[in-house]
């Protein structure tokens, strides 16, 4: 899937280099500023990208958050060469250049809005674990699961779909090939996470880690067991 943008004057490029991110801030000659975002290769392609963008959108639209807008993305590399997301910057200041000159009714209501948001994501549980997409981007053998729990009919139903779950953890390196349950599904995030685990040690020893600790593929299968008997009852509402 792909947005298209255009740049039409790039006067400054400020980075913030990170391990899965590098972050530009774009200034647009005198119209506006905006966020540029390119992942690195330790992303896994598509999947985090995908759902980075549909989360976002998800939150502005039907939580009503103060999120970013989405004004352009690729979770392909196709012509730039790598998956990217370009997005509004958010009006204010950072939190961090304030926080410890805050006084006790400042904080406060940092922390007040910061439980509005959670209490927003709460209260909009979603019908199984995985990640959120757009419902054309979703599987055909996936369209007829219902966004929410027990209602075919809701905001953003019929435009936002569960597909696999895009966390890193297992997804890196060669878990990519790995045939596991990856989501979307109703049980807990641990036995995907497991079941990824117990492959990787089994039969690719040398992925668990950038380091070929082989001498720990023993403990991930014994560990991973243990968590898998009690991670089998528990399953989400």
């Amino acid at each position: 899937m792909r947005r298209d943008f255009v740049v039409l004057a790039v006067l400054s490029q400020i980075p913030l280099l990170g391990s899965f991110n590098k972050i530009f801030t774009l200034k647009l000659g005198k119209l506006a500023e905006v966020i540029a975002k390119i992942s690195t290769k330790l992303v896994p392609s598509y999947h985090v990208t995908a759902s980075e963008v549909v989360t976002m959108d998800y939150a502005r639209t039907i939580l009503g958050l103060p999120v970013p807008r989405v004004l352009a993305w690729s979770a392909n590399s196709g012509e730039v060469g790598s998956e990217y997301i370009v997005m509004g910057k958010s009006a204010g200041t950072d939190l961090y250049t304030k926080w410890d000159d805050m006084k006790r009714e400042g904080v406060r209501n940092v922390i007040e809005q910061i439980l509005e948001a959670e209490k927003r994501f709460a209260g909009n549980a979603l019908s199984q674990i995985g990640g959120i997409y757009y419902k054309n981007d979703v599987d055909s053998s996936l369209r007829d699961r219902p966004l929410y729990p027990g209602v075919e009919s809701r905001d953003g139903s019929d435009i936002f779909h569960i597909r696999p779950l895009p966390d890193w953890d297992i997804w890196r390196g060669q878990r990519a090939s790995l045939h596991v349950d990856r989501g979307p599904c109703k049980l807990q995030l641990l036995l995907a996470l497991c079941s990824s685990l117990t492959r990787c040690s089994r039969d690719r020893p040398c992925v668990i880690h950038p380091r070929p600790y082989t001498h720990r593929t023993g403990w991930v299968i014994s560990t991973c067991k243990k968590s898998w008997l009690p991670s089998r009852f528990l399953i989400c509402a």
